[in-house]
């Protein structure tokens, strides 16, 4: 999956200049407020909060615009989306930007915050383990030979996930 994420232990000192590439890369405007991160202000600190790719935007978007690429992140279709702003109502982050007379945007992992950011808050990174997750959820519970199987169990009152590889017989199925 790729995201832009703020480095661990990085110290934002607010000029703006990722927020400004930002707006003038989906908008042709230097307008930090029209950007798709936020800088803001936490436990006495200033960080940018970026989009963690959740897809809570894509569920509630009756136009179907919003669609997860095979890189893990969401993209809106200018084309499909009608602008009601429900999934910029809908973002816990608060970065999913819905300005008057266009189309909704968000982050798309592109990068061209992290390059503006002279003090190198900010990078694009690929993570393989929500990939494999979700290919593990196409194999839950329907084990086929030599293929990994995801299963879920409630355990001590929590969900607990667990893979593994199983092997089919006549008589059912058997963990290897």
């Amino acid at each position: 999956m790729k995201k832009l994420k703020v480095k661990k232990g990085a110290e934002c000192m607010a000029c703006l200049a990722c927020a400004v590439a930002c707006s003038e890369a989906f908008y042709k405007v230097s307008d930090p407020s029209k950007a798709c991160l936020q800088i803001v202000e936490k436990k006495g600190a200033v960080k940018p909060v970026v989009c963690p790719q959740c897809g809570k935007c894509a569920t509630v978007c009756e136009a179907g615009a919003i669609t997860q690429n095979a890189k893990g992140v969401y993209m809106i279709n200018k084309k499909k989306c009608t602008g009601c702003g429900k999934c910029a109502e809908v973002c816990p982050f608060g970065v999913l930007v819905k300005a008057e007379d266009s189309p909704a945007s968000k982050c798309i992992a592109c990068g061209i915050c992290a390059k503006a950011c002279p003090m190198d808050v900010l990078e694009v990174v690929e993570s393989w383990m929500p990939q494999i997750l979700r290919h593990l959820f196409d194999f839950r519970d329907k084990p086929v030979q030599g293929l990994p199987c995801l299963r879920e169990q409630i355990f001590a009152g929590r969900q607990v996930l667990w893979a593994g590889f199983f092997a089919v017989s006549e008589k059912g199925t058997n963990r290897k």
